[in-house]
This record gives structure tokens, C-alpha cells and sequence, in this order.
């Protein structure tokens, strides 16, 4: 049937097939532009592609084993080929190819070369692939997510990268220095690591560090707008007066922040800082959320916390002895699990909506919730309790 209606369709320019029932296609018709045989989990081959071919989708089509050579001879410009599991290499690639989608290729030892228009390129869970070919200075995003027969990146300084993702990639010793176009940078997983790369200070607007060596950040970031950053070595943080998001997850070292932090900053996250000791004494007014779990040696939170702040979670705070005597007036959220140094509350104000205090064991006080919008409370672990005033909220003390 599929032939019949392909066989009279020669002006066709356009050919989706989402089948799992196919193992194989006719001939093509001689202007097609665009095919999608995407999810075709049956096919084994293609037959030969025509020159006028713009796009080729065929991911998902797990029984098929490898692409036509004639691809080198198409129009090709966007291919896509995910989860392609059969693929252990590519053929010629064409030169008018502007993305490949290469992601799940799980058998794919090797690349052919790269066309010098080529901008896109994602090669994330290539498992077997140990290297990567030399990249186009036309190259702007490149992803090799969870490459882990990866042993070196190439040299990418003289391309126009934009975004560079390479995460859990755990043979990588080291990273190449970084183009100068470089906007966003993600990098984690890579443990071997122990210093981050030429870096184009001036233009990162995103840096993910996450399960590495690296100790040290650049000492300035002035456009930096997020930063996460989980290194347990990291001492210091740079000067990023952009940042809008700030999160440093179990950066152990780490003992206090800068006592002026961005004038913009939205959120908070310093959970799992176990040496951090304190808190600049004022906080961005701009701040809605601040996260400080685990962070066991932090005593005491600034006196005034900012107004416009919407959540505060401190779970695990072993230390903190109290918090400030006056709450945000538009706070929602408020989890003080597991702070067993804490022996009162301060009055909640009506916004709060989420409120928990398991594990405070040496609270003795707690606020009248009636007011809240709070519904259910736990009170397991709160063995010290003495009075408990909350008009109509359910207490529940298993």
C-alpha cells in the first residue's frame, strides 16, 4: 500500500511515517525535501536519499542499522537520528548539514568529519565514543552528555561556541580553553578535573561546576547571571554583580560569602555548606528564596531578612539557635526540620502556607498557626514541646 501511494506521489516534498509496523520503504520520491520516519522501531534500511532532501528525522527507529551513503549527496541541513542504538558510524556526512542529532547513539565509536557549516552538534549518552573530530569554526552549540569512553575534548577556542555542555563524562582529565563567544558552560561529573579553563570572563552569563576538582572560580564574572556550583574545595566566590541566581550545593570549604552580594538576586541555595558560619548581615532586598540546609555550623540568620522573600528552608540546621524575631511579611514557606538547637519561634505571618518542624527537639514554643494558612503540622520529634497554640490547624505527632 505504502509503495502504491508513494509511487504516485513523484511531486511529494514532504513524508512522515510514524509506524512501528514498517521494516521498510519503497523508493522516494525525486523531490522530497523532508522525511520523518521518526519512532519506526521495525525499519532496517533506507533506500537511497534523493539531493533535494532538506531534513531526515529517524529517531527512536531502533532496528535500523545504518544511513544510505547517498546522504552525502542531499541538501540535508537538520539530521536527527536519537536513540539510533544500531549505528556504529555515520557515512559522509553532506556539506550543507547545519545540525546533527546524535544522542543514544550507544554503539557509535566514531565520527566521520564534520562539515565546515555544521552548528550544532549533540552526541549526549555516546557511551562507546572515545573522541570527538575536529570541530568546525562554525560550531555554537555542543552537548557530549554522558560520553563515557570520552578521554579528550578537542580544541575549541578558534570555534563560535555559544553553550558547551559536557557533563558525566568521567575519562575527561582535562578541559580545552574556551572561544571567546562562550555565553553558558556546563560541567559536571568530570572528577579527574581540577581546574576550569580559559574562560571568556567577560561574556559567561551561565556556569554549572558540579562533581569536580576544580577549587577555584575566575576572580570576576561581571554579566554571570547563574551560578551552581557544587565543588566541596571552593573557598571564595568571584565578583558576579549579574547574578540573579545563586546556588552552591555542599561547597564544604566554604565558610562565609561576600559580605555584598548581586543587588539582584532572586535565590539563595547554600544547602549541604556545612562550614559556612554566617550570612552577609543584609541580603539582597530582591531575594524570594533561600535555601540553607544542612548547613550544620550556621548559628543565626541576619536580623532582617528581606521583604520580598517567599521561602525560607533551613531543614538540618544543628546549630541555629533562632531565628529573627520579625518573619518577611510575604513569606509562604517556612522548613525548620531537624534544627535541634532550636528552642522558639518567632509569630508566622498569615501568608505561610507550607510549615514543618519535625525533629526540632528542643523546641519548647510553638507560634499560634490559626492566623496561617497552614493545614496540617507534624510535630514528630518535637519532644520537647510544652505549650502549642494553633486554633483550628491538625497536629499529627506520630
Amino acid at each position: 500500500m505504502l509503495q502504491d501511494v508513494l509511487s504516485g506521489g513523484r511531486k511529494l516534498t514532504l513524508l512522515c511515517i510514524n509506524s512501528q509496523d514498517v521494516q521498510e520503504l519503497p523508493p522516494l520520491p525525486p523531490q522530497l525535501q523532508q522525511l520523518d520516519m521518526a519512532g519506526c522501531s521495525k525499519l532496517r534500511a533506507l533506500p537511497a536519499l534523493p539531493p533535494t532532501l532538506q531534513q531526515l528525522q529517524c529517531g527512536g527507529c531502533q532496528a535500523l542499522e545504518a544511513l544510505p551513503g547517498s546522504l552525502s549527496t542531499t541538501s540535508v541541513s537538520v539530521l536527527n537520528c536519537i536513540s539510533c542504538s544500531m549505528f556504529e558510524s555515520l557515512p559522509l556526512l553532506p556539506p550543507s548539514l547545519a545540525e546533527l542529532d546524535a544522542t543514544c547513539f550507544v554503539g557509535l565509536l566514531q565520527l566521520p568529519a564534520l562539515p565546515e557549516g555544521l552548528k550544532r552538534l549533540k552526541t549526549a549518552a555516546c557511551t562507546a565514543l572515545t573522541a570527538l573530530p575536529e570541530l568546525p569554526a562554525s560550531m555554537t552549540h555542543l552537548d557530549c552528555y554522558k560520553c563515557d569512553s570520552l578521554e579528550k575534548l578537542p580544541r575549541v577556542a578558534h570555534t563560535s561556541i555559544i553553550e558547551l555542555a559536557c557533563n558525566s563524562c568521567p575519562l575527561l582529565e582535562e578541559l580545552p580553553d574556551m572561544p571567546g563567544s562562550l555565553e553558558k558552560l556546563w560541567i559536571a561529573g568530570l572528577e579527574k578535573v581540577t581546574r576550569l579553563p580559559r574562560l571568556p570572563a567577560e561574556r559567561l552569563t551561565l556556569l554549572h561546576v558540579y562533581d569536580t576538582a576544580i577549587s577555584e572560580l575566575p576572580s570576576s564574572l561581571p554579566l554571570l547571571e547563574e551560578l551552581q556550583c557544587g565543588s566541596p574545595q571552593l573557598q571564595r566566590l568571584p565578583a558576579m554583580p549579574s547574578c540573579t541566581l545563586l546556588e552552591l550545593d555542599s561547597c564544604l570549604q566554604l565558610q562565609q560569602l561576600p559580605e555584598q552580594l548581586p543587588a539582584g538576586l532572586e535565590s539563595l541555595n547554600c544547602s549541604g555548606c556545612s562550614g559556612l558560619q554566617q550570612l552577609p548581615a543584609q541580603l539582597p532586598r530582591t531575594l524570594e528564596s533561600l535555601w540553607l540546609n544542612n548547613c550544620t555550623t550556621l548559628k543565626q540568620l541576619p536580623e532582617q531578612l528581606p521583604a520580598n522573600l517567599i521561602s525560607l528552608t533551613c531543614s538540618g540546621c544543628s546549630a541555629l539557635q533562632q531565628l529573627p524575631a520579625h518573619l518577611p511579611p510575604q513569606l509562604e514557606v517556612l522548613l525548620v526540620d531537624k534544627c535541634t538547637a532550636l528552642e522558639q519561634l518567632p509569630q508566622l505571618p498569615p501568608t505561610v502556607k507550607h510549615f514543618s518542624c519535625q525533629g526540632c527537639s528542643s523546641l519548647r514554643h510553638l507560634p499560634d498557626l490559626s492566623q496561617c494558612q497552614v493545614g496540617r503540622v507534624s510535630l514528630k520529634g518535637c519532644g520537647a514541646l510544652q505549650e502549642v497554640s494553633v486554633g483550628g490547624c491538625v497536629l499529627d505527632l506520630e
